[in-house]
């Protein structure tokens, strides 16, 4: 069943999480790229850093500052069951036009609860279509033209990398989140993958769907 988390999450700064991304994320083991399955099987295993992936806890996990929560979890419902995956809605409130750095790395620190142990797949989705163009000062542009999913997003994508877990990123909200990591600390997002490259052709689903298929291929492909 969803769950429709409220926020909780101590208070930092947008220094302290700019130290972390580039001091703490653990590198990737170096791996041979290749396409297809055997390429998606490689990287699989380098974010997890293991020899041969594993996938028994996916987790779907949708963030929303706005929209019908219940309606897009009661439409996720059936498909994450289908993939066996734990869906997990996470509410961020309503926000402000500008974005405080309060209000920002709070959402990050929240977002970071994404990430529990046994997690070993992590999907990420913005309810509402969302992007940004990324600056030289990504937390500038964060502030000016982001949202809280966005934000909260790139705070589940930190949590994964230092848990080393895979993350699939799914939607316009999540790529803007991956690349601030990116501008933070190259190869920061490296755990990333882009859904659309495993499930081409998928983009009318809701948000999250694509996710769903996609994890239930990688947890074929994991057993493979």
């Amino acid at each position: 069943m969803p769950l429709t988390a409220q926020k909780q999450a101590p208070a930092v700064t947008f220094d302290e999480i700019r130290a972390l991304v580039r001091n703490d994320l653990p590198s990737l083991p170096a791996y041979v790229s290749a396409e297809g399955f055997d390429g998606l099987r490689n990287w699989l295993a380098a974010a997890q850093n293991k020899a041969q992936p594993s996938i028994r806890h996916p987790r779907l996990a949708l963030f929303a500052s706005g929209g019908d929560i219940q309606a897009a979890a009661a439409t996720l419902t059936p498909m994450a069951q289908e993939a066996n995956a734990d869906l997990q809605v996470y509410e961020l409130g309503s926000e402000s036009a500008d974005l405080t750095e309060h209000e920002a790395a709070h959402a990050l620190c929240y977002g970071m609860m994404a990430v529990q142990p046994g997690v070993d797949l992590l999907a990420v989705a913005a309810l509402s279509p969302s992007g940004m163009a990324i600056t030289s000062d990504p937390f500038d542009a964060l502030l000016k033209h982001g949202t809280l999913e966005i934000a909260a997003i790139a705070g589940a994508m930190i949590a994964a990398r230092l848990a080393r877990i895979p993350v699939l990123v799914e939607g316009d909200g999540a790529k803007a989140a991956a690349a601030l990591l990116e501008a933070l600390n190259p190869g920061g997002a490296s755990h990333g993958r882009d859904v659309q490259d495993i499930v081409a052709g998928s983009a009318k689903l809701p948000a999250g769907g694509q996710s769903a298929l996609a994890i239930a291929l990688l947890k074929v492909l994991a057993k493979a």
